[in-house]
């Protein structure tokens, strides 16, 4: 399941926080047990041009909470268990727009995938 995320704004060269409510296949938070023997996994495209640039896995523990959290959480559901900044260097244009997939594959083999179209915009220079 591909669930689309609202556009996310950057500028360019900053990190790009980001976070979701992740699901188990019964509908329930995903925990980081759900995660034994699976896997996260992104990848960073330029949206206009369809070329790759980075992609990566990412740690469970360092990402998944076992807790639904709400600090600064302004979305539709109850709240986010996925929360990680992905580095400048995923995002390195100005005015670009980037699709930004993340592939939660749990233990039991469920996967659910969170996108994100991240627009840039150029730094301003002083």
């Amino acid at each position: 399941m591909t669930r689309e995320r609202k556009p996310v704004s950057a500028v360019e060269g900053t990190s790009v926080p980001l976070a979701a409510y992740i699901t188990d296949k019964d509908g329930n938070a995903a925990t980081q047990a759900d995660f034994a023997g699976g896997t996260i996994t992104y990848t960073v495209t330029n949206d206009t041009t369809d070329t790759l640039i980075t992609s990566g896995s990412l740690t469970v523990a360092d990402v998944i909470s076992d807790t639904v959290l709400t600090v600064g959480w302004d979305g539709p559901l109850p709240g986010y268990n996925f929360d990680h900044a992905f580095a400048p260097a995923s995002f390195p244009d100005g005015d670009t727009d980037y699709r930004l997939d993340v592939m939660f594959v749990m233990g039991d083999g469920f996967t659910d995938i969170a996108r994100w179209m991240v627009q840039t915009e150029g730094a301003d220079i002083a």
